[in-house]
């Protein structure tokens, strides 16, 4: 059942969304058979689609057999309506993961298409535990899960990090995605600026209830140093399995230092238009230019290397 950190939430009225033109319904079906890894945000926010889908503030997507309201003048709204997804490679590796019963977290879940995918996948015995502080997704995100009242999703409205607080969150025009708690990130485009919490991903976790987590996905915007440090420096937080995070500069990354520290195996996902590869974390150009990363628990079941099909010595699958 979708819950609030605070416990169920009772659905409330349908949220009024635009109706999108028929040109917009029309390439959403389409959009759905694209059969490309990447180029889903390219070709939403491309003045070709622009011209043929109005930037409407409102309408519902269809994101894994749920119904998920989103901006169309948002890059990720815009990608969820058109092609029901953002990055490919992350939901591939979600499929490769998680199974029916599992515990599945998400940091940074924006407007919820990566949650909805980890609630199809886990089923209604598993568990999504979903962070999100900004207060521009989150009408949205609410929305969602009002009108998605089976889905196993847990919403916790705080931004995690290494120490319990509050930060400015800088929210950029036309990307809520790209939310950041670290200033100069915008790269230039108007922000709105929001003061959220901040509370440490352990005792979060914690609180939940929860014994194991098999996935995490971490997309924090230059903060996942601290979101990890908030997770693993005390010894007391739950360590997941594997743990899927963007990285903009991996050759000197913090957060891999912490996660190599803790027991974890890092590869790449380099950006590929056909088919998904693994590097490891050898230094080397291919992985340094990668955005996309996989790390794994050392610990972990030897099953979850295979299905992932990343070991110290396979750079390719």
């Amino acid at each position: 059942m979708m819950a609030s950190a605070s416990g169920p939430v009772v659905p409330t009225a349908r949220p009024k969304a635009d109706r999108p033109s028929a040109a917009a319904r029309v390439l959403a079906v389409i959009g759905r058979m694209f059969p490309f890894l990447s180029g889903r945000g390219f070709l939403a926010t491309s003045r070709f689609y622009t011209r043929l889908v109005p930037r409407e503030p409102r309408v519902w997507a269809t994101i894994s057999g749920s119904r998920c309201l989103v901006p169309l003048d948002d890059l990720v709204g815009r990608s969820a309506f058109l092609f029901s997804d953002l990055d490919a490679k992350v939901t591939w590796a979600l499929g490769r993961v998680l199974r029916p019963g599992d515990v599945a977290v998400d940091v940074g879940a924006n407007l919820g298409v990566v949650s909805l995918h980890m609630a199809r996948l886990v089923g209604h015995g598993g568990k999504v535990v979903s962070f999100e502080p900004s207060p521009k997704v989150l009408p949205f995100l609410r929305a969602t899960l009002s009108e998605n009242p089976h889905l196993p999703i847990t919403l916790v409205e705080v931004a995690c990090g290494a120490q319990d607080g509050e930060v400015s969150l800088q929210v950029p025009a036309g990307n809520a995605g790209a939310a950041s708690v670290l200033a100069g990130r915008g790269g230039g485009v108007r922000c709105e600026t929001h003061r959220v919490s901040v509370r440490r991903l352990d005792d979060c976790l914690a609180a939940t209830g929860l014994e194991g987590v098999r996935l995490m996905k971490l997309d924090v915007e230059g903060f996942e140093e601290q979101v990890l440090r908030g997770l693993f420096d005390r010894g007391l937080g739950l360590r997941p399995d594997v743990i899927l995070l963007e990285e903009g500069a991996p050759a000197s990354s913090a957060a891999f230092d912490v996660l190599r520290e803790n027991g974890y195996a890092l590869f790449g996902i380099p950006f590929r238009v056909l088919r998904i590869d693994r590097l490891p974390a050898d230094g080397t150009a291919g992985f340094v230019r990668c955005h996309d990363f996989v790390a794994i628990n050392r610990e972990a079941d030897e099953d979850l290397h295979l299905r992932l099909r990343c070991s110290d010595q396979q750079h390719t699958g």
